[in-house]
């Protein structure tokens, strides 16, 4: 038995020695996986063309184009690892979104852009367009994304009366994009609970993620019915009973209008009161065990410690709270935001606190080595905004302006150390920066920047923002002559000249280089270039001296830098340094500057903390 099958062995491999037996089976190459689904946001005309993009967890992303409907689209995943994170375009500009775990399907809608933006605690178009094309999608779970799911339906029940509670994956469960089926139905029924409201998804977004950034700071975890609910707050307050004066009320709203009211009468808690989706729970007196309210801080703030507080409802069902809550200082209170970054809160010493949401905030070059950050409140009805200077991440100043009558000032100002409570972070690899202002008190001050005795404010507030980059690199001519400037805070030397004709030939110049007569005596000589490309769409300005004479006598020197800057002495006194020659036969006259101090004149006009040195000389055309 042995020997027939060693011999049947040995046979086999002489024949496929002798190449017999004909060719080997190719083995099939796997199949690269895939991504299929439905992208629409129930709302517009459905495209006829829509592009899907795909980022991983590493891998380059993939977009496909081909087109299965209106709606549908399929997607492959070769080289692609999981979790995937996927974006497409609908109309007006509008994205949806959608995160999974595995190929299979994924759908793109309204909904799973909510539960995208509820996981990722990031607005889903910005955090997508910043993962590049190199992957980067957090390592997430089918559980957490459905924990994600549950808080959005939660929020929009709450908020938009639609419970859609327990229910199947807003994300990965198949459907058809036409009337009748449940998941296009509600798509639909989101779309129009908004309208009837006057708001948009943009809209939702940005308040989900408030409402996330609330609940990530002190809350009180409310367990009822084996169910827990966070009550985050987004406004608080505390003030005297006017019934009963001697009773001290805080009071705490979330946005969904839950409010948790503690009661306490000359020292000693009285009563705690929930207020939860619209049943009531309390305590009173001692059988309020569970809870610490701590002695005011030097804001006037306590801090209240809630363990395991039990309340009853009076259907005889009990809640219990553990957590932590800031209650505000006695007679004041925080008005809610309806957002959880970017935001300011003006804390004046006395009468009522403002706050606003800002725009997305703004940084500014001023010079080489600073940064200025501008958030600003653009839908007030007192238009204000909050600048902050830094150095690296020292702090120069902090100013609030404000509105007053046609003209925006600045009201209240700080500079350097004592612009207490500003934390800046490090700048990450693209150059944003985590900024919290944390009570920095700021006197008032008069229109030249100095203290006016008016009533200061303390400014609490945070942004996330990202730095500017400036070329400050300068084109000079050749022969032409020109001065060199010296800021007091930086090592390199500012040339102040010409442009080159390289420059000119690349882009169409305007000249600045002008003497001109603003009124009888009054000269006026400017050098400097406005670069502006040919086909007009673009321009830069370089750096501009300007130096003015009243009666042959210099009364102004003014530099402005390229990024707004700009440094002056006023009086012959103060420009000691500049000159200007008799002109010579052709009319041509020499200016030239040796020494000459000019001092920074900041935004509104306030004096600053930087000079600028000038030396050199050119010379100027006659009138």
């Amino acid at each position: 038995m042995i020997r027939a099958a060693l011999a049947a062995l040995l046979t086999s491999l002489l024949v496929a020695a002798c190449g017999g037996g004909g060719p080997a089976a190719e083995t099939p190459l796997p199949e690269a996986p895939q991504m299929q689904g439905v992208a629409t946001d129930a709302l517009a005309p459905e495209q006829r063309s829509i592009d899907i993009t795909v980022k991983g967890r590493s891998g380059l992303a993939r977009t496909a184009s081909s087109i299965l409907s209106g709606t549908a689209y399929e997607v492959t995943l070769d080289q692609l690892e999981g979790p995937y994170l996927l974006a497409s375009a609908r109309s007006e500009g509008r994205f949806v979104h959608a995160l999974v775990t595995q190929p299979g399907v994924a759908n793109l809608t309204p909904l799973s852009t909510l539960v995208v933006a509820q996981l990722l605690q990031a607005d889903p178009d910005t955090f997508f367009e910043n993962l590049g094309a190199q992957g980067g999608v957090p390592a997430v779970t089918d559980a957490q994304i459905q924990a994600a799911q549950e808080q959005v339906a939660y929020h929009l029940w709450r908020r938009l009366g639609l419970d859609w509670r327990g229910s199947a994956s807003f994300t990965t469960t198949a459907f058809t994009p036409q009337a009748g089926d449940p998941m296009f139905d509600r798509l639909r029924s989101l779309q129009s609970a908004l309208a009837a409201q006057g708001r948009d998804m943009a809209g939702l977004v940005t308040e989900l993620l408030a409402q996330a950034g609330r609940c990530q700071g002190l809350r009180v975890a409310v367990l009822r019915d084996a169910q827990r609910r966070d009550l985050c707050p987004q406004a608080r307050s505390t003030g005297n009973d006017p019934l009963d004066l001697d009773t001290v009320i805080h009071r705490f709203e979330d946005v969904f209008g839950d409010t948790l009211t503690l009661r306490v009468r000359t020292g000693v808690l009285s009563s705690v009161v929930l207020e939860h989706e619209g049943l009531s729970w309390r305590c009173d007196g001692t059988g309020c065990a569970g809870i610490r309210i701590g002695a005011p801080d030097e804001r006037g703030e306590r801090l209240i410690d809630l363990t395991d507080l039990s309340l009853q409802a009076a259907d005889g069902r009990s809640a219990r709270l553990s957590g932590q809550l800031l209650a505000a200082a006695g007679g004041r209170s925080f008005p809610p935001l309806e957002c959880s970054d970017n935001r300011v809160w003006l804390i004046p010493d006395s009468g009522a606190i403002s706050g606003y949401c800002g725009d997305a905030p703004a940084a500014f070059t001023s010079g080489r080595l600073r940064q200025i950050y501008l958030l600003t409140d653009l839908q007030g009805a007192d238009p204000r905004r909050v600048e902050l200077t830094v150095a690296d991440r020292s702090v120069v100043s902090v100013s609030v302006w404000q509105r007053e009558g046609e003209t925006d000032r600045v009201s209240h100002r700080c500079l350097g150390a004592a612009c207490s409570g500003v934390s800046v972070s490090a700048a990450d690899a693209d150059d944003w920066r985590q900024v919290v202002l944390d009570d920095t008190p700021l006197p008032a001050v008069d229109a030249t920047g100095a203290p006016s005795g008016g009533e200061g404010l303390r400014l609490r507030a945070t942004m996330t923002v990202q730095d500017e980059r400036q070329n400050f690199a300068t084109t000079c001519g050749f022969g032409e002559g020109g001065v060199l400037a010296k800021p007091s805070d930086e090592g390199l030397l500012i040339e102040v000249c010409k442009a080159s004709q390289a420059a000119m030939d690349e882009w169409g110049v305007y000249d600045l280089v002008t003497h001109r007569l603003l009124g009888p005596g009054h000269e006026v000589y400017s050098i400097g270039t406005a670069l502006v490309r040919r086909e007009g769409a673009d321009w830069s300005a370089a750096d501009n001296l300007q130096l003015e004479t009243r009666s042959g006598v210099v009364s102004r020197v003014v530099f402005r830098r390229r990024d707004g800057q700009r440094f002056s002495c006023e009086g012959a006194a103060a420009c000691a340094g500049v000159s200007v020659s008799a002109p010579d036969g052709d009319g041509v006259v020499t200016l030239s500057y040796v020494e000459l101090v000019l001092t920074e004149r900041t935004r509104g006009q306030l004096p600053g903390d930087r000079t600028l040195r000038l030396n050199g000389s050119y010379t100027m055309p006659p009138l």
